[in-house]
């Protein structure tokens, strides 16, 4: 399987979140319910699967079916928004693995085991991990801690997200309670906040690496990503 030609358009938004995040960190996208979370992990998704990387997506709070559903969305909008040069989403699939556990069960030492098990019998071998639905109404620290393990061990860039409240405190960095007890075990941290028209894609911690000048949103119909040098 090779990548496929990133259309002119695209380009900038993928880059982005291709090099934002480089093999082997952990980074989280907070938000509150219904401001896009998972929309906007299945873009990161779906820009990694266009530069040839494979993507094994864990969602926990959703059938496999509804998670499907969410690939189908948001690449039809992208295929409107960008000139795709022909490519489909069925040319893409063959890079993405999508796992349904349930929350309650959730241990990343069973995951780790699947993904050995995956690797093992040439089933698939992912270059990026998705974690999607993790509660965090209890303490998740001893996860995150072995989620950032499991990813440095197997080479992955991993994505967890993490939900938050609309009026939940916060400390003096501007990170929401929800994710202060973790914050310093994730190498990125990018909050999705509603501004205006637009969904800011707001970061509060980042690589070096990362080009502070340039800005990802949302938009809030279709919330396809776009990035421009401003947001405004």
């Amino acid at each position: 399987m090779t990548s496929h030609a990133i259309p002119e358009s695209l380009k900038p938004i993928a880059a982005i979140t291709n090099t934002a995040l480089p093999a082997g960190r952990i980074g989280a996208v907070v938000a509150r319910a219904g401001v896009g979370k998972t929309p906007f992990l299945v873009q990161v998704a779906l820009n990694g699967m266009f530069y040839g990387k494979n993507v094994l997506h864990i969602n926990l709070s959703a059938t496999v079916k509804k998670t499907v559903v969410w690939y189908k969305e948001m690449f039809s909008h992208m295929a409107v928004r960008h000139s795709l040069g022909g490519v489909t989403l069925d040319d893409l699939i063959a890079r993405r693995f999508i796992m349904t556990l349930k929350t309650t069960g959730f241990s990343v030492a069973g995951l780790q085991e699947r993904i050995s098990d995956l690797q093992e019998q040439n089933i698939f071998s992912p270059d990026i991990l998705v974690v999607d639905g993790l509660s965090f109404e209890e303490s998740r620290r001893s996860d995150v801690s072995e989620l950032k393990a499991l990813g440095d061990s197997f080479g992955l860039k991993t994505w967890v997200s993490v939900p938050a409240h609309r009026d939940e405190p916060r400390d003096k960095r501007g990170m929401p309670a929800r994710i202060t007890e973790v914050a310093d075990l994730f190498d990125l941290i990018w909050e999705l906040l509603p501004e205006g028209k637009k969904i800011l894609v707001t970061p509060l911690k980042q690589i070096e690496s990362v080009d502070e000048d340039a800005m990802l949103f949302m938009d809030p119909a279709s919330m396809q990503l776009d990035a421009s040098k401003t947001a405004s």
